[in-house]
């Protein structure tokens, strides 16, 4: 622990497998530390900043202090086991760089009573759309504020959003009562900026989208749920997180990776695959058949092109109705005389 800190190179990876002990470090980017390796878990007293060309963060990296700031200008990755940071004043990624994948990042404010926090995230706003989860998106942000206290959204001054799967708001911070939600912190976003969201909390704590949406413009803030497939359970599906339905991520009889443990029991479900072994075979006659290997209960889409000029026309939708991997196929009946095509199978969202 120490007071404040600073991480600075030109490739900073920070991962966690052990504690910096008063990390009170200064590392400029200049080719005398053209790289460093940290241990993930810091702690900062006041503030923490973290300042890279290229800036990883993973394998359970942690990020404590009452201010964290980073600052990456060419990629920013959180890797897969996830990270997490914790503040109780700002939280902000200074500038978008070209390459971002932050889809396993987990926020936490903890907002002391009579103060306003502030999140500060550069993503551009695509409305409300499923696909704009992507690598700029967040996995989750928790609010958990004290009596009288708020949290301000904000871009780089402009239009601009944050994608996060999930908004979890604690006791603290809402209540409801008959007519809707009450909100104990105050929630702002910046004159043309929007937070988007799958759902705010979870199971029987979840609250109402157009109620929590009332409530967070009663105090200046502009929130939109963004509906997803099957309610919007999210999972981890080779190295990124993907939505997929209830039904399927909290089966009692489909292994949908094959390991020999149903969904509901198995903590990454999806860890296996979904589609491989993509083949096209000879028939013997005039046509082709395209065949692969399908996961439990998915949808695929074959499709063909007769030039590569990136224009694909659909073949034929196939499902693999078993609770268990299978091998699926189509056939293209090819008129004699016909010209090149090429094939590729398609994953169904």
């Amino acid at each position: 622990e120490s007071g404040s800190v600073t991480l600075e190179a030109k490739n900073l990876s920070l991962r966690a497998r052990a504690n910096i002990v008063d990390p009170a470090l200064v590392i400029p980017a200049n080719s005398e530390f053209p790289s460093v390796n940290l241990p993930g878990n810091v702690k900062a007293l006041y503030q923490l900043q973290a300042k890279a060309e290229s800036l990883t963060l993973g394998e359970g990296t942690v990020l404590s202090a009452p201010s964290v700031d980073l600052s990456a200008s060419h990629a920013f990755v959180v890797e897969t086991n996830g990270a997490a940071i914790n503040a109780a004043y700002r939280i902000a990624l200074n500038g978008l760089p070209a390459s971002v994948e932050a889809r396993n990042l987990i926020l936490n404010l903890q907002v002391p009573a009579y103060q306003e926090a502030e999140v500060v995230w550069p993503g551009a706003d695509r409305n409300a759309s499923a696909t704009a989860f992507d690598g700029s998106s967040v996995a989750s942000l928790t609010i958990d504020g004290a009596a009288f206290s708020g949290v301000r959204f904000k871009g780089d001054g402009g239009p601009g959003a944050l994608y996060v799967r999930t908004l979890n708001l604690s006791t603290n911070a809402v209540t409801t009562n008959a007519t809707g939600v009450v909100l104990f912190t105050e929630l702002v976003t910046d004159p043309g900026y929007t937070v988007y969201y799958t759902a705010v909390n979870r199971g029987t704590n979840a609250l109402d989208p157009a109620k929590f949406e009332a409530a967070a413009a009663l105090t200046g803030g502009r929130f939109r749920q963004v509906q997803v497939r099957g309610g919007g359970e999210w999972v981890t599906v080779q190295g990124l997180s993907q939505p997929v339905h209830q039904s399927l991520r909290f089966s009692s009889t489909v292994d949908s990776d094959g390991d020999g443990i149903v969904n509901a029991f198995d903590p990454s479900p999806f860890d296996k695959f979904q589609l491989e072994n993509v083949a096209v075979v000879d028939d013997g006659s005039t046509g082709f058949r395209v065949t692969w290997d399908a996961a439990p209960l998915q949808s695929y889409t074959v499709e063909y092109t007769t030039s590569l000029d990136g224009t694909w026309k659909t073949l034929q939708r196939v499902s693999n109705p078993l609770p268990v991997n299978q091998t699926l196929w189509v056939r293209d009946p090819i008129p004699e005389g016909s010209v090149m095509r090429a094939y590729r199978v398609m994953l169904d969202q």
